[in-house]
């Protein structure tokens, strides 16, 4: 019984240990745009290590005086992170309508996500990842800039 504590304990402080040495480094990325019947704010919060990305935090806010435009996007919303989750894995997600907003949450965890599979559905990824299939953290910085964001890393 002491041996299995002390293993116990040894394990505790290795985990301790090796969790205060994997800091991962942060990035960020922000988005707007005004439509006639909606606007869209997007945040990205991109935790990395050694330039490869780990995951991705996502908070969009989208307000519109149309119920019927909040429940479009919803639903648009599920069906997407619904596919992906089931073809790639690593999405968690939460959508939320309150009054005259949308909030959507979404995580995506990299170090479960099957890259391999999605680059071949998806050729365009390929100017993303290192070789090994990695998606970078200037491939992601890129791939956001282009679609309007702006981002910055951390220090």
């Amino acid at each position: 019984m002491t041996k299995y504590i002390k293993f116990l304990l040894v394990l505790l402080v290795v985990t301790v240990l090796s969790g205060c040495t994997s800091k991962l480094d942060t990035a960020e990325c922000s988005f707007e745009s005004k439509q006639s019947d909606y606007k869209i704010e997007s945040k990205y919060k991109i935790y990395y290590k050694k330039n490869i990305v780990k995951k991705v935090d996502i908070d969009e806010v989208i307000t519109s005086s149309s119920k019927d435009k909040l429940e479009e996007f919803s639903n648009s919303f599920k069906s997407q992170y619904e596919s992906n989750n089931s073809m790639y894995g690593g999405y968690t997600y939460d959508i939320k309508i309150n009054k005259d907003k949308l909030k959507l949450s979404v995580s995506i965890d990299y170090t479960v996500f099957d890259m391999n599979k999605f680059i071949n559905n998806n050729a365009a990824m390929k100017d993303y990842v290192n070789k090994s299939n990695n998606l970078t953290i200037d491939g992601i910085i890129k791939m956001y800039e282009a679609s309007g964001s702006t981002c910055s890393k951390n220090k």
